[in-house]
């Protein structure tokens, strides 16, 4: 896989902002009681996916930190964690991954994937000011607004 990386504001304040982002989705990850909330994605979105999926909300005192949405797929599965501060967007790590194809049983194995892409993105007052994406994308600045508006969704749901 190839990585890019994509900086949409390169001053000094940007880079201070990605490093803020970095130490809060720690501490997100660290913090080990967090109320979980988690819904069937196939009830919450039937239009989503048809191979089924989930999707989890990471409170704390109340206020929703982290969504994690798994999201199967008939050949892989797209995983997207968005992460809050304050209630509002900072950062979303997407990964797609396929599973493995074994061509000697003429099946999927679905027991073992292969990253195809993945992809870091840093908001600042929910909008994108960076991407760091391995693998191969067309449109980023598109795929920011789109997962700002999933992660309006997806709270929603919760």
């Amino acid at each position: 896989m190839t990585v890019c990386a994509f900086v949409i504001s390169s001053s000094g304040y940007a880079q201070n902002a990605i490093e803020h982002i970095r130490k809060k989705v720690q501490v997100i990850n660290i913090y080990q009681n967090h109320q979980i909330s988690e819904k069937d994605l196939a009830q919450v979105f039937p239009d989503y996916t048809s191979e089924g999926g989930y999707i989890k909300g990471f409170f704390r005192n109340g206020t929703l930190e982290k969504i994690v949405v798994v999201v199967n797929q008939s050949n892989g599965k797209l995983i997207e964690e968005y992460f809050m501060d304050n209630q509002r967007l900072v950062f979303v790590f997407t990964r797609q991954e396929r599973y493995l194809y074994d061509a000697a049983t003429d099946q999927w194995n679905y027991d073992q994937s292969t990253p195809v892409f993945e992809g870091r993105y840093y908001f600042q007052s929910e909008q994108l000011i960076k991407a760091v994406l391995d693998g191969e994308i067309d449109n980023y600045i598109q795929i920011g607004k789109e997962l700002l508006q999933r992660k309006n969704q997806m709270k929603n749901a919760l």
